[in-house]
């Protein structure tokens, strides 16, 4: 059985860009669905750090104060440092408070808040764990969608579908609408998070370091964390892990020395690494009838600049006032609707 959700908007994907087009649609009057694949947000995130313009931009949304509250971390300058010269010093001290830094933000603490503002909405509705199976047509025009997932599959028909689901975006893919990958970056980043001791001061910089193995990024998070991203050629991590782990950690050591002790205690597993894909990608077109693309599933950035959140954030206000008009309620559907899977099943009116 199907259960059907009438709305004006559907968002595929709980993520900044799709949280922050849903809290601004909210507040307009419309109605919105949020469908989330995760069922909570305690997976790994990487891309925590805010620009001075997106925390404008969560500020007049009433969100960067309570974000902050939850725990969040400030850094004064961006450096790029080899051996003993800085070579390149960025100071956002300089800029005009109160966005005077960047802000270190874990992702989990920006979507709690954001969701937690939407839903002080009576038009919010919120569906985790389910992942797009198929769009709804109607008339050549795309009309909502299909959620399926544990919790139970559902038929959202909206007016408008956003499409914020990320840089392997399947709503994307549902719409026939190419990623226009490009991979000109040829690099991949191998993370992990270390543990500071808690007597030692936050770092207040974001470093990246030019070694002869490839650059490597090093920056403080909440409450004690040290994020390290080192990168490499791309599909190469393969042939450097197969030189077995401890080769893997000597090779970070020689990259940051300072950090020596921390990666040769803490990491000790292949577990505690992660590797990142980078590469960018441009969709063929943002829009279908019925049907708009933001974020990274419009346009994919890789980690380099930190830009892919501060851009999410940007791209859902300045949709904003293009869907934002009167909302007439929808009408019960006729007979004629159809998925892109073939039907909807069942349908049971909630």
């Amino acid at each position: 059985m199907t259960r059907e959700i009438d709305t004006d908007v559907c968002v595929v994907g709980g993520g900044p860009a799709g949280l922050v087009l849903a809290l601004l649609m909210l507040r307009s009057g419309a109605r919105v669905t949020v469908v989330e694949c995760a069922r909570a947000h305690q997976r790994v995130f990487r891309g925590e750090i805010l620009q001075p313009g997106a925390m404008a931009l969560l500020d007049a949304l009433d969100v960067l104060a309570g974000a902050r509250a939850r725990g969040a971390h400030e850094h004064d300058r961006f450096l790029v440092i080899e051996g003993e010269r800085v070579l390149l010093e960025a100071d956002y001290r300089l800029l005009a408070a109160p966005y005077d830094h960047l802000l270190s933000v874990p992702r989990p603490h920006l979507l709690d808040e954001l969701l937690a503002r939407c839903r002080r909405s009576p038009g919010f509705r919120y569906l985790p764990g389910r992942r797009a199976g198929a769009l709804l047509w109607r008339e050549e025009r795309i009309a909502g969608m299909i959620a399926e997932g544990p919790p139970g599959r559902c038929a959202v028909r909206a007016r408008v579908v956003v499409g914020a689901d990320g840089r392997f975006s399947r709503i994307r893919r549902l719409a026939g609408i190419g990623a226009g990958r490009a991979d000109a970056f040829a690099q991949d980043v191998l993370w992990c998070t270390l543990i500071a001791p808690r007597e030692e001061p936050p770092l207040r910089d974001v470093r990246v370091f030019r070694t002869g193995g490839g650059p490597v990024l090093v920056y403080g998070s909440w409450p004690n964390r040290i994020q390290v991203g080192w990168t490499l050629p791309h599909r190469r991590y393969g042939q450097i892990a197969a030189l077995g782990l401890d080769h893997v950690k000597e090779r970070l050591v020689r990259a940051v020395p300072e950090y020596a002790t921390l990666i040769r205690d803490q990491i000790r597993t292949p577990a505690d690494l992660g590797v990142l894909e980078v590469f960018s990608a441009r969709a063929e077109r943002w829009v279908a009838d019925g049907l708009v693309l933001i974020g990274d599933a419009a346009h994919t950035h890789s980690p380099i600049g930190a830009q892919g959140i501060n851009l999410a954030v940007q791209d859902a206000v300045v949709l904003h006032p293009l869907l934002a008009a009167p909302w007439p309620r929808v009408t019960p559907a006729p007979s004629g609707w159809r998925s892109s899977s073939g039907g909807a099943g069942p349908i049971s009116r909630r």
